[in-house]
């Protein structure tokens, strides 16, 4: 035996309890229970199709969510391997520029000690008693 009546069951003693106050003809007290008690089964299909909907709603969000977390972690990843190619040619790059520097600096004395060289030599060549290059041009010119 239940503890607790069931819900038409207290809902039909609650219409008795009414139409012995109000002394309704009791045709009318079943006729009233009956479109509750379709009023109630027609909420009840509309909440379970409002509820489908929503379910439907949500897994589709699952979904979208799924595909949206495998593009950021994709995208993650492909950040991570161009940040570290990036720290890769940025050492490169310092590296060069420092062979650069090197290379500028090597450059500039090795022209220095060839001009060095051959003003060295053009003096050897100069004609005894002339003073300046000009004068050893201009004795070349006239020959």
């Amino acid at each position: 035996m239940d503890v607790l009546p069931s819900y038409d069951e207290d809902l039909h003693q609650e219409v008795s309890n009414m139409a012995h106050e109000h002394t309704a003809p009791p045709m009318d007290i079943a006729l009233l229970l009956q479109e509750i008690r379709s009023g109630n089964q027609a909420l009840s299909d509309k909440l379970d199709k409002h509820t489908t909907e929503i379910n439907q709603s949500i897994s589709g969000l699952k979904t979208a969510l799924d595909g949206l977390k495998s593009r950021v972690n994709e995208t993650e990843d492909r950040i991570g391997a161009v940040e570290d190619e990036l720290s890769d040619v940025s050492a490169q790059v310092a590296k060069l520029i420092k062979d650069k520097t090197f290379l500028m600096d090597k450059v500039d004395s090795l022209e220095n000690y060839s001009r060095r060289n051959n003003i060295r030599g053009l003096w050897l060549f100069l004609p005894t008693g002339s003073q300046s290059y000009s004068d050893v041009r201009s004795s070349r010119d006239r020959s």
